[in-house]
């Protein structure tokens, strides 16, 4: 994207006038970061990231029932067996 950007700067294509389409969205999904990281010692791992995850994909405007189960489950199984099996990393 930045390179992206950085092409249409120096590109004799006519430059559009950038817009948040969505500012509340991005203020409320800037602000579940802020409070993983306030929570990740907390919760743990697991349940922040999986937690999370799934308001950061609501935030996002998906409401698919399965998107919001399946990714955020099949995201903390894919962090606890690189993570915790694979190299052996204990996390709090």
């Amino acid at each position: 994207m930045i390179g992206f950007g950085i092409a249409g700067l120096f590109g004799k294509t006519e430059r559009d006038v950038t817009h948040w389409r969505r500012p509340f969205y991005v203020l409320i999904t800037s602000l579940i970061f802020i409070a993983q990281a306030a929570w990740f010692e907390t919760l743990g791992v697991y349940v922040c990231v999986g937690v999370f995850s799934a308001t950061v994909m609501l935030a996002a405007g998906e409401r698919r029932p399965l998107h919001l189960l399946g990714v955020p489950l099949a995201l903390v199984a894919f962090i606890y067996v690189v993570f915790a099996i694979a190299l052996n990393v204990v996390f709090p």
